[in-house]
């Protein structure tokens, strides 16, 4: 998967800030996502990484197709816990740590990250 080849050396990199913009899948074209992650502590971004220790932002894109049908977007803006923007909604999540988030947004494909 192009998206998690190109985390997995961001984060091998230990970069303070992390940009990934890659297809999720590998029907490309079709399932996009861009993922930033800055440290708030000038510390190496790892897979423990708390949260709040993070700006964490997570937005899939469609891009040739409509597979994805509503706004969607991962968090944690203007001081605010991690949370999830739906179709003009705002829902908090009880994530505590960076892989928490991954695991959220890769489901079963985290495994693959972490090999």
């Amino acid at each position: 998967m192009v998206f998690i080849d190109n985390l997995r050396k961001e984060l091998k990199e230990n970069k303070r800030k992390i940009r990934v913009k890659s297809p999720l899948s590998l029907t490309s074209g079709t399932n996009w996502a861009e993922l930033n992650i800055t440290s708030l502590n000038e510390k190496p971004i790892m897979l423990g990484t708390p949260i709040d220790a993070l700006k964490f932002r997570f937005q899939p894109l469609a891009s040739g197709s409509i597979c994805i049908p509503l706004p969607y977007r991962l968090d944690n803006h203007s001081n605010k816990p991690l949370h999830t923007h739906f179709d003009g909604f705002e829902s908090p999540i009880n994530v505590s740590t960076l892989s928490g988030a991954l695991l959220m947004i890769l489901g079963s494909d985290f495994k693959e990250l972490v090999k």
